[in-house]
């Protein structure tokens, strides 16, 4: 399964053209507050964002996979800290926390419904594994002002040096996902605790 969700969920919604983030200032001054694509481009890579930390466990990969037509994604994919994703979301995009639910969820169905479309034939690491390739077209477009690491305890997601782009940041990124293999900290963690 060779595509980009971030892109492909993009345009299948019409969204705006996404605009990549600044990784010094960690912004983006042409997604101006009460515009439209400030919204999409949120809320889309909040859904995206979600999904890659709810593929890390096996539950999460069935739910991911499964026969769900949930309109509530963002419960699914942030818990408890859904009320404040939205927040953070409607405070950077200047809208009511009702919009940024509604298009982070409208966002998470429909790569959802892209996953679902592409994955008859492959198995559950296979699954991950596509899903885990999608976090560096992610990252890139993730304002920090989403707080989105805090909120899934994973720091790389607010880190500007994630968002680096080059050749020499390439080059680093490989040697980083080849030391950290396909499992996240947490899970090397339990791994290791039940050795």
């Amino acid at each position: 399964m060779a595509i980009n969700l971030l892109t492909t969920t993009q345009e299948k919604l019409n969204f705006e053209p996404l605009k990549k983030i600044d990784p010094n200032s960690q912004d983006n001054e042409e997604l101006i507050k009460g515009n439209a694509q400030a919204l999409q481009q949120a809320s889309l890579v909040t859904a995206l964002a979600g999904i890659y930390n709810l593929s890390r466990s096996e539950e999460g990969l069935i739910t991911i996979s499964g026969e769900s037509s949930s309109t509530n994604w963002l419960s699914i994919l942030f818990g408890d800290n859904s009320n404040e994703v939205a927040k953070n979301i409607a405070s950077y995009c200047g809208t009511d926390e009702e919009a940024a639910k509604a298009m982070t969820n409208k966002s998470a169905e429909e790569a959802i419904k892209i996953i679902r479309e592409n994955i008859s034939t492959i198995t559950v690491k296979e699954l991950r594994n596509f899903i885990s390739s999608q976090r560096d077209f992610i990252l890139p477009y993730i304002p920090a002002a989403l707080k989105l690491g805090k909120l899934l305890d994973d720091n790389t997601m607010d880190d500007q040096t994630n968002k680096m782009e080059g050749p020499l940041s390439s080059l680093l990124h490989k040697i980083e996902k080849g030391f950290s293999g396909s499992d996240t900290a947490k899970e090397a963690e339990r791994k290791a605790k039940n050795f």
